[in-house]
């Protein structure tokens, strides 16, 4: 989450109560996300539990929150429109429903 802190326009709030992460861009409306921690997640296993996961909005769209993922699980996660952030890589890469729709994706420079 600390890299979301530094993006120019970005906005981040967290309530750890709920698990949930709200993001505006720019000072528009709040996205709510409902943070999920799974420490491994593989394609494999990702492909298997996609249909398992609370896939509810009405709380916000689910975030993953991992340590890290192979390039085929980031595609996968990305096809089915969802959203996950890693913690060893920094990757982060957000799909909300907001008009007009955005996904953006994040990547510390090394």
């Amino acid at each position: 989450m600390r890299l979301l802190r530094h993006v120019d326009g970005l906005s981040i709030h967290v309530r750890e109560k709920d698990s949930l992460l709200s993001v505006s861009v720019n000072g528009g409306d709040e996205q709510p996300f409902r943070v999920r921690y799974l420490p491994v997640l593989s394609k494999e296993t990702a492909e298997g539990q996609l249909h398992q996961l609370d896939l509810d909005t009405s709380l916000g769209s689910l975030l993953l929150a991992v340590k890290k993922l192979a390039p085929n699980s980031r595609r996968l996660l990305s096809a089915q429109g969802l959203s996950w952030i890693e913690s060893e890589t920094g990757v982060c890469h957000l799909a909300a429903q907001i008009p007009p729709t955005f996904g953006i994706t994040l990547q510390r420079a090394c």
